[in-house]
């Protein structure tokens, strides 16, 4: 409080020190040499070393004069830097002179962005499924014995006319996060890929924590297209896990969440990166004579089953094995929602969706960007492989780079079937491996066929081309519903 009120008009920033009991603190200014130590004691922090500022006199602005440039400047969507630093530069001022909070807290209040506002959202809840389901989606809000919301989820119309159609590949990836709105409370998501490596929300929801009747309640808005859903990778939470399973979901472990919770990450790390199944065994071999600690971590729960393609036959897909549903977590805090109410990240969840697919609609090629360029990549790489036919099983061939053992992967091509290689690349993707495109061209066969739909920029445009864009615009207050345990919308925040 002391160095708040002698500071008025500074702008300070803490400086980050090796020493949890040391608090420092400076002026923001480039010119200004102003600086105060503060040290833990049994009573609090005291301050052990104080200079003098440098800089120009405070910089000291009514607030009146802050919500005149609010006001000027209209109402935000999202408070961004950019933001901040226009209603700066309105005010004659250098960026991030005035504290964020501060301005926040006024935005907020010049445009009623208070806690009656956002409880209002809660009773639009019931418009917004309405348009959902309506549009060929689905969707459900669930209230608890004290007739308060304690769920409300979606499955988007996009998604299920993915889902229906050759371009779905069947793996998905679910998880949860924190939110920090008027009900804190838990983000459901369920992300898949498309064949341009991108990340599709096809599931999300609102829920008062993560549990299992909440997952279940969120895998059954699916209804019959759950069944297409072949492998689901989750955390270690069996929260999760019980509910996927008991659907017949074969649950995949994220390999990224396990990374963090393993007594040997590097080794782990180094396992699942495995690119041939005799790698793979050689490692895991390795591992449970080795290293115990690992072998027991990995034992308990069946987690060497759930951990790598070269385990069981179920797809994983690469590209969402580890950090899919992370990166979309982070798209949801890059795009300010964790703070926001339900309607508001629903919304943003549907319209990031319908933007993704709308991009490969509207990409020109045969196939999407990304396979294009990994073919180019993997052709070069194939060209450059050794492929020897069995004398013995002529649809088995072994391809290597340069005749290396260590490289060897066995590719066997059958009549009216995909190929199979032991890389297993092909079965985890719908694209074919290097060896695959090896032998392929050197036996001249049409390996385009064994490509999956989902990479056929065509095969985009034939089944969403009749899908529209809801009228969100139709979202109105049905009633006065209010979410379980509401709270306030103060942080808390470490002080001196």
């Amino acid at each position: 409080t002391y160095i708040c009120k002698a500071n008025k008009g500074y702008h300070l920033g803490r400086i980050r020190t090796d020493n949890p009991d040391l608090f420092v603190f400076k002026c923001k200014h480039n010119e200004c040499y102003y600086r105060v130590d503060c040290m833990k004691k049994d009573d609090g922090f005291h301050i052990i070393n104080q200079t003098y500022h440098t800089c120009p006199h405070p910089i000291i602005i009514s607030t009146h004069l802050i919500e005149g440039v609010v006001r000027k400047l209209g109402f935000q969507s999202c408070l961004n830097n950019q933001y901040m630093a226009k209603v700066n530069n309105e005010l004659g001022l250098q960026p991030d002179v005035i504290p964020k909070l501060r301005i926040r807290r006024i935005f907020n209040r010049v445009f009623r962005v208070n806690r009656c506002e956002r409880l209002r959202t809660w009773g639009k809840l019931p418009s917004f499924i309405d348009i959902i389901i309506r549009s060929g989606g689905n969707g459900l809000i669930h209230k608890n014995e004290n007739n308060k919301i304690d769920f409300v989820g979606m499955v988007p119309n996009y998604a299920f006319t993915f889902m229906r159609s050759t371009l779905f590949f069947p793996v998905v990836q679910m998880d949860t996060r924190f939110q920090r709105g008027i009900s804190k409370g838990n983000l459901y998501v369920i992300v898949t890929m498309t064949g341009n490596r991108t990340i599709l929300p096809i599931a999300a929801a609102w829920a008062r924590s993560e549990a299992e009747v909440y997952t279940t309640m969120l895998l059954e808005l699916f209804r019959e297209q759950l069944s297409v859903i072949k492998s689901c990778h989750t955390d270690d939470s069996f929260k999760l896990i019980t509910s996927v399973e008991r659907h017949g979901i074969v649950n995949l472990l994220c390999t990224w969440h396990i990374s963090n919770r393993c007594p040997n990450k590097e080794e782990f790390i180094a396992l699942v990166k495995s690119t041939t199944s005799t790698e793979y065994a050689a490692k895991k071999r390795d591992i449970k004579k080795n290293n115990p600690n690992l072998d027991d971590y990995l034992n308990a729960n069946s987690k060497w089953t759930k951990i790598s393609r070269f385990e069981n036959d179920a797809p994983r897909d690469q590209n969402i094995a580890s950090t899919a549903v992370e990166a979309f977590n982070a798209l949801i805090v890059k795009h300010h929602l964790k703070n926001k109410e339900p309607l508001d990240v629903l919304l943003a969840v549907y319209e990031i969706g319908f933007a993704t697919i709308m991009n490969i609609y509207s990409q020109e090629g045969i196939l999407t960007d990304a396979a294009s360029e990994w073919l180019s990549y993997a052709m070069l790489v194939a060209q450059n492989l050794t492929v020897v036919q069995s004398s013995i099983f002529t649809a088995k061939y072994t391809v290597t780079k340069d005749g290396c053992s260590e490289t060897k992967c066995t590719v066997t091509l059958l009549p009216d079937k995909l190929p199979s290689c032991s890389c297993k690349f092909l079965n985890d993707t719908g694209m074919p491996c290097i060896h695959i495109l090896a032998v392929a061209c050197k036996y001249n066969y049409n390996w385009s066929s064994w490509i999956h739909q989902r990479y056929f920029v065509s095969t985009y445009k034939d089944v969403f081309g009749a899908i529209n864009y809801p009228d969100f615009d139709q979202i109105i207050e049905i009633n006065d519903d209010i979410p379980e345990g509401i709270t306030s919308l103060k942080q808390r925040q470490k002080r001196i």
